[in-house]
């Protein structure tokens, strides 16, 4: 075989003191531990595309390129030169008595492809310059050529450089000491050009960063090739190191929509510095000050975005004990024996000590409250009774045991008692207090909900936020997010509420985006946030000839001028129509007609056409992919050998970049799309079907319960199905349908468990669509368990249940699981009624039917505790009133049923359906007006630990109601307010809707609107966190209604029109009858009020009806009057003004008016004055409410008081 010139790299390694070791060791000996060390050789230079050559002596030599060439060979030495360093140093038993010389040079030699030949493969003074390289090098050393460290400089960093004289060298010789491998390759760039005032604006925000420690939030918007990205390169690079800013970024992919929060896994990575686990960020949190167990919470909700699982064993169906045996069953606070007063004086206080934050200040006072939480059957776990008998233990033992009788049978004087024993304590001394303080605090805080059985978006949101600003706080960062708009709308949300409020922390935002993004979002588009908006024109004419001289001078300039012209001032554009040009002219193409494309995307194609058939091929393989993408996954997709060559070609065309780590990635997007838009269908197919069982297999080797690739596999598989299913001609997919069914489900129980309800719902439809239908009734379960409650849930269980029926093999216990379900969704989980009453008693009968002979007692009572939420029962659906004898006979049984369930489930311990029987007592107990007792059944609800998030939310949304349906809207504001402020980490945010929307007609009714001003921003909060679901935006009716009702009295026209649409949207699932009362509310026409009779008045449409009337003097049909609700004192008193009204009894109007002022309805009270005044001609009540209006800013009234003294 003929010998040939080549331009190799030379690696000569040896051994430091060999004869010395050879001399004072036994041959054997010499010759096992240089065989080691050659075996150290083979593999770490073999496999980077190296050729050992030779082992001479002690010394090692091998060569890059001698084979088959690489653009990256000499970058192939030195990283095994490191490699081999690092093999021997680690070796326990080369290290103590190994220590390598190295020396690399490239050049050129003779060599020849017959390894058969006795001589060396290669001769040159190449090869000499190397082995006087080694020679030279300090032991431990590396040594590299100043043509080496010339190519490799992107790559490595090396020591200053000296000089070497050489044997046989005339001239001494520059050697370059290598130092590491660089953390990030270094990218050649196009030089910056214009955009110089865009640079100074994000200076300017970068210095009120450092300056002020406070955020700001910066958007760059341009079109795709305007050079955004190379704005914000040249602005990090220009960040000095002493400014101590840490730069992070999360890179949205092009398919981001059908990603939910797979940015953030590198986006975190960056944060803190290497791949997240969750004892770092658990970390993090404690040093922010979190307590350990509130830590442990807030950083599962940050690994449940990643599609990482919590630690700790799955929940079982049935808690163990969390009540030490002995305490009573049922305790008499709930059965109420006590009176009304009493009892409201009794949990008047209660729900702020379960939900509060509670401080070490008030140890005392909290002690006696887990005392008397025990005694009255609140839930306290053993752990909490032995804490409660040593803290006895401990008092008794210091002379204070006078405090265990104090809270063991609480007196009238207890004020004064514990004073005293403070005092006692406080000389007693600080060490006993401080231990009483933590035992106290750690035995309360079990008592209260803390981990929850699912997780909500807004969770997982404050998670973020709060991780962030504790980050910057540690370092001042930026932050980027890099084409915003491509992301799915879930992640758009958290960005949002990430970037959109200002904190203390040192952060500056940086917002990468298309045009696009502003069409997308109103909220973005408008700036609301009061962000910088920094929008990239096109290039000026001269700018584009600036940049097209500087990257390459020598271009005609006939040609110069068609490239600036036809690229539009697009600098991306330009750069391509250059390097077509410049392709072209090396292959000889250019002639005095060259026609440059009209497009970008003509550009990259025409560049894309000039490719070999291995390098296009891998450009359209890697395209499938994200933009970034590894060495591994295109050996998985197209063939090894054509690798390496291909991946060369494309860098050095600057289609690709290298990354570290054997990662790549396209030079700009448009490429990956260009390059997509070739491949056919049938191959897109393939690809997308290959990648996804590669990413399944990458999965598979990771350890524990990891799943980082769970939405990226599926996103493949979904790609390969919908391609599929476009054929006109039926297109088989590369997979088994078995296979992408189980990663449709993986992912859909992910996305339920982030929140992301809407992608949960499409992944686990998908695999509905692909599973057998064996497998379909268990997947709409699943499906109704994941998307929250709504419309979608019920109607998966309606599809579970038909599935269910429609199976020869079905399992009776499994139908009447389902049908308890969907009675479920579709009375306590609903707002409007789904079943008539035959159509649910049916339903009842067949799913009881089911579990004859089963012994199943659980579920037998579970269905049986459905009966208590139906409609009929709870709100008089179909009955013809409010008192009818049948519809009390009714409450009554089925209030007594329920008290059974809530005694038969606590003493089977089973938590979740004991929160159920507690929830139905206290809604029949509101049906049947016993508001104290339907009190405390909410409120016992609470004291239950691991309270699913729904349950938890909806107890203390069902205690605020309580309060305002007592008339006590003072303490309904407080609870409100104490709500939110002592909210622990993971509990939400967007269940609390209705939490608000009572606060809010509270304050309404008692003439506090200042408290509304401050309330209405959290409902506005939670509207945006529930738009996805129509039956939870319809829960902040009653909110918006109230605010509605202030916008119209004070005349406030921008308000009156947001509200009024929110309302008419809203309320659509609610009944005509409502819209009909909300039309005529905003267009002031008692004419629009329903006219016939509805067939269900529920709370708000009563209050809503009532107040409208009264206030327009309207009579009611007493009809109508006998069919609205009158639970509370707040609905008796409307109730009592309208039938006056009707009967236009005046004296009886005139008490009504002054029992409502007594029981706070003030501004109702205030505006019935003047109604009073217009019927009885007595100008006397205007005095008495022309203050209130004029404190309130009542416009409306104020202009109707005047034209009633007119």
């Amino acid at each position: 075989m003929p010998e040939e010139r080549k331009l190799v790299t030379i690696l000569f390694a040896d051994v430091t003191g060999s004869t010395a070791l050879a001399d004072s060791l036994d041959p054997e000996d010499v010759r096992a531990l240089m065989s080691r060390y050659y075996d150290h050789a083979r593999r770490v230079i073999t496999p980077r595309g190296g050729t050992l050559e030779k082992f001479i002596g002690d010394a090692v030599m091998a060569i890059f390129g001698l084979y088959q060439a690489h653009e990256d060979d000499p970058e192939r030495a030195l990283a095994s030169a490191l490699a081999l360093r690092e093999a021997v140093a680690s070796d326990e038993i080369l290290s103590p008595v190994f220590r390598l010389r190295i020396g690399v040079n490239t050049g050129e030699v003779i060599a020849t492809n017959n390894p058969d030949r006795l001589d060396f493969l290669v001769t040159g003074d190449a090869v000499n310059v190397s082995a006087r390289l080694q020679q030279g090098a300090n032991p431990g050393e590396i040594i590299v050529s100043e043509r080496t460290a010339n190519a490799t400089r992107k790559a490595f960093l090396f020591e200053e450089p000296r000089l070497l004289q050489a044997k046989g060298k005339p001239q001494p010789l520059q050697i370059f000491p290598l130092q590491c491998k660089r953390a990030m390759r270094l990218v050649e760039r196009y030089p910056f050009v214009g955009r110089v005032q865009d640079l100074r604006q994000l200076e300017i925000l970068k210095e009120r960063v450092l300056q002020e420690r406070s955020s700001r939030v910066v958007s760059i918007i341009g079109q795709a090739g305007t050079g955004k990205s190379r704005l914000l390169e040249e602005f990090l690079a220009q960040i000095k190191p002493e400014e101590g800013l840490r730069v992070s970024s999360a890179q949205c992919l092009p398919y981001g929509e059908t990603l939910t929060y797979w940015p953030l896994r590198g986006l975190l990575t960056q944060l803190l510095g290497r791949p997240p686990e969750k004892e770092q960020v658990q970390a993090i949190y404690q040093q922010g000050g979190y307590e350990s167990i509130d830590a442990a919470r807030l950083a599962d909700l940050i690994m449940t975005t990643l599609g990482m699982k919590e630690d700790g064993e799955k929940r079982e169906r049935k808690a163990p004990s969390l009540i030490p045996e002995g305490l009573p069953s049922m305790p008499e606070g709930l059965r109420l024996n006590l009176s009304g007063a009493e009892a409201r004086d009794v949990f008047a206080g209660f729900n702020k000590r379960l939900i509060g934050n509670f401080k070490q200040s008030n140890a005392l006072k909290r002690l006696g409250d887990l005392r008397n939480g025990t005694k009255s059957g609140k839930q306290v776990n053993d752990t909490s009774a032995k804490k409660i008998f040593n803290l006895d233990s401990l008092l008794e033992l210091d002379g204070l045991d006078e405090l265990v009788s104090l809270t063991s049978s609480p007196g009238p004087k207890d004020g004064e008692r514990l004073g005293a024993l403070g005092e006692k304590l406080r000389v007693s001394g600080g060490a006993l207090r401080d231990a009483i303080n933590e035992s106290v605090y750690s035995t309360l805080r079990e008592v209260v909900p803390s981990r929850f059985l699912a997780t909500d978006r807004e969770s997982l949101f404050a998670a973020w936020r709060l991780l962030i600003e504790l980050l910057a706080r540690q370092a001042p960062r930026v932050i980027v997010f890099e084409d915003l708009h491509w992301v799915s709308d879930a992640l758009f949300d958290l960005v949002e509420h990430i970037v959109q409020l200002g904190t203390a922390a040192p952060i500056l935002f940086v917002i990468l985006s298309r045009p696009e993004l502003l069409e997308r979002r109103a909220s973005w588009r408008d700036n609301r946030w009061q962000m910088t908006v920094l929008t990239l024109e096109p290039l000026a004419e001269a700018e584009t000839q600036e940049l097209l001289e500087r990257v390459q001078a020598d271009v005609p300039d006939r040609i110069r001028r068609q490239i600036a012209e036809r690229s539009g001032g697009n600098p991306f554009f330009t750069l391509e129509l250059l390097r077509g040009y410049a392709e072209r002219a090396q292959r000889g193409e250019v002639d005095a007609n060259l026609d440059l494309p009209d497009t970008v995307h003509a550009a990259i194609l025409a560049r894309i056409d000039l490719l070999s058939r291995q390098e296009r091929s891998l450009l359209q393989a890697a395209s499938v992919s994200k933009r970034a993408f590894s060495r591994q996954l295109l050996m998985a997709l197209m063939d090894e050998q054509e690798l390496d060559a291909a991946l060369n070609g494309l860098k050095g065309r600057n289609m690709l970049m290298a990354l570290p780590e054997e990662r790549y990635t396209f030079q700009h997007v448009l490429i990956r799309d260009v390059a997509y838009g070739t491949l056919a269908r049938p191959e897109r197919i393939r690809l997308h079907g290959k990648t996804a069982l590669w990413l399944e297999d990458l999965s598979a080797q990771q350890p524990g319960e990891r799943d980082d690739y769970i939405e990226l596999s599926a996103y493949h598989y979904r790609k390969a199905v919908e391609l599929a299913r476009q054929s006109a001609v039926p297109l088989a997919l590369p997979f088994k349908t078995e296979r992408a069914a189980q990663a449709f489900e993986r992912a859909g129980l992910y996305a339920g468990r982030s929140g992301v309800f809407s992608e949960a719902s499409c992944y686990l439809q998908l695999a509905i669509d692909l599973a057998p239908p064996s497998e379909h009734a268990r997947l709409y379960e699943l499906l109704g368990e994941n998307v929250s409650y709504g419309d979608i849930s019920f109607e998966a269980y309606q599809k579970a249940l038909a599935s269910w029926r429609a199976d020869t093999a079905r399992q009776p216990q499994v139908g009447a699981r389902l049908m308890r379900k969907l009675l479920m969704e579709g009375t306590r989980n609903s707002l409007v009624s789904r079943f008539s009453i035959e159509e649910r008693e049916a339903l009842q009968r067949e799913a009881l039917a089911l579990l004859e002979g089963t012994n199943d007692e659980d579920e037998l009572w579970r269905i049986r505790l459905t009966e208590c939420f139906s409609p009929q029962v709870c709100y008089g659906e179909n009955n013809p009133g409010e008192n009818d004898p049948a519809r009390l006979s009714l409450i009554k049984e089925k209030r007594s049923l329920a008290e059974q369930a809530v005694n038969y489930f606590e003493r089977r311990r089973y938590w979740e359906a004991f929160s159920e029987a507690l929830d139905a007592y206290g809604v029949l107990s509101i049906s049947s007006h016993a508001l104290p007792e339907a009190l405390a059944a909410m409120e016992r609800r609470l004291t239950i630990p691991d309270l699913p998030i729904t349950e938890w939310a909806d107890a203390v949304g069902s205690v605020v109601c309580c309060l305002f349906l007592m008339g006590d809207y003072a303490c309904c504001i407080t609870s409100v307010h104490e709500t939110f402020a002592n909210l622990k980490p993971g509990q939400p945010v967007a269940r609390l809707g209705k939490v608000v929307s009572y606060g809010l007609l509270a304050a309404y009714l008692s003439g506090r609107w200042e408290e509304m001003e401050k309330l209405l921003p959290r409902l506005d909060e939670i509207h945006e966190l529930v738009l996805y679901d129509p039956s939870a935006s319809a829960q902040l009716a009653r909110g918006y209604h109230a605010m509605l009702l202030m916008a119209l009295a004070r005349e406030d026209q921008s308000l009156i029109d947001a509200l009024t649409q929110k309302l008419r949207k809203d309320t659509l699932s609610l009944g005509s009858a409502l819209l009909s009362v909300i039309d005529a509310i905003v267009e002031d026409d008692v004419r629009k009020l329903p006219q016939e009779r509805p067939d269900h008045v529920g709370d708000m449409l009563s209050v809503a009806l009532l107040l409208f009337a009264n206030e327009h003097g309207f009579s009611l049909s007493e009809e109508m009057l006998g069919r609205v609700k009158d639970i509370g004192d707040g609905d008796r008193l409307l109730r009592e003004i309208a039938l006056a009204l009707t009967s236009n009894d005046l004296p009886r109007l005139a008490h009504a008016i002054d029992e409502a002022e007594a029981h706070k309805l003030v501004h109702h009270a205030a505006r019935m004055r003047v109604i009073q005044a217009e019927r009885s001609h007595d100008p006397r009540p205007l005095a008495l409410a022309r203050p209130v209006l004029e404190r309130l800013g009542d416009h409306q009234f104020l202009r109707h008081l005047e034209e009633v003294i007119k």
